[in-house]
């Protein structure tokens, strides 16, 4: 019984070490990379979340790099997308200060 607690315990430390590491990452590495065009980025997510095709003929890299926003950053639950980008725009700001 003792070393399943301890096996739970070991994982659940585990986890949270990973977690808070991605967390950094986000923060501290990732998040800078924006700042140079932050605006462009915040328009390429907005196509990405309304159109249907928002690359069409455009070269596709800037959308797959705008795209990891989504993931990076998620929108909340029943949160309108003028609400996310303003939101995502602020986290972007304030990391490129």
């Amino acid at each position: 019984m003792i070393r399943l607690a301890l096996g739970f315990g070991l994982a659940a430390i585990v986890m949270l070490y990973s977690f808070n590491m991605a967390e950094w990452r986000v923060a501290e590495t990732a998040l800078p990379r924006y700042c140079s065009d932050h605006e462009g980025v915040l328009k390429r997510v907005h196509e990405i979340l309304t159109e249907k095709n928002p690359v069409g003929e455009h070269e596709k890299r800037p959308y797959m790099v705008a795209a990891k926003l989504l993931y990076m950053i998620p929108q909340e639950s029943g949160e309108t997308t003028e609400a996310y980008l303003l939101r995502l725009g602020a986290e972007i700001r304030e990391k490129c200060r």
